[in-house]
């Protein structure tokens, strides 16, 4: 049975039954992207609603219903509130502030792959998450729809990998892998861990937090 904070919200989507609220595609169709829609289930403070109107100079927001219901609305220190609604302060951008401040962009020698240490890469495999957390440190990338990584970039990366026999560790990223489809996931999968020095896959993601459904 579903929350009575849930019950709520589900309310708010014309027609939408429980059955709906526990489809991760109904979810997915439904992440709370504007002030109007945020605001019928939270009383927005200042800060957040110039975040929330500036966000789309930066990282959008993007909320799962379900994690939306997460959100104490009484408390604007709520944890879960602060990594998921933007706020005002997101739009400063200090002198000393990076773009990439993780340096990935100068260690991509493949696009869509980052190889930072000699036995290890990062493999971003998509753009999109279920929700955008506002400490992001992809923000530059993840949601902007502008990096095309595809089937293409993908065997690109594959080749990569395959000639540098000192990578034993491959984390698969993105963007949150697990919002692309089963069927591509397992093609990078299969291409990954069959190339033999390649001993440990991992899957980075917050799906199981954001959209356990």
């Amino acid at each position: 049975p579903l929350t009575e904070r849930e019950q709520e919200i589900l309310a708010l989507y014309k027609n939408a039954t429980p059955t709906d609220w526990e489809d991760w595609r109904w979810q997915i169709r439904n992440r709370i992207r504007t002030k109007d829609e945020i605001s019928k289930i939270l009383s927005l403070t200042v800060k957040e609603i110039k975040g929330i109107e500036g966000s789309g100079t930066k990282l959008t927001m993007s909320i799962p219903p379900y994690f939306a219901s997460l959100i104490d609305a009484a408390d604007t220190r709520c944890p879960i509130r602060l990594q998921s609604v933007p706020l005002a302060d997101e739009l400063k951008t200090a002198l000393e502030e990076m773009r990439d401040p993780c340096g990935e962009d100068k260690n991509s020698p493949v696009h869509g792959l980052v190889h930072r240490y000699p036995d290890r890469v990062l493999f971003l495999v998509n753009e999109m998450c279920a929700m955008y957390c506002r400490y992001c440190t992809r923000s530059r990338m993840v949601g902007d729809g502008n990096r095309t990584l595809s089937t293409a970039t993908y065997e690109k990366a594959f080749d990569y990998i395959r000639s540098n026999k000192k990578i034993r560790d491959v984390l698969i990223s993105g963007g949150d892998p697990l919002t692309i489809g089963d069927n591509v996931l397992e093609f990078i999968i299969k291409n990954v861990k069959a190339i033999p020095h390649v001993e440990f896959v991992l899957i980075v993601t917050r799906i199981t937090v954001t959209l356990p459904q």
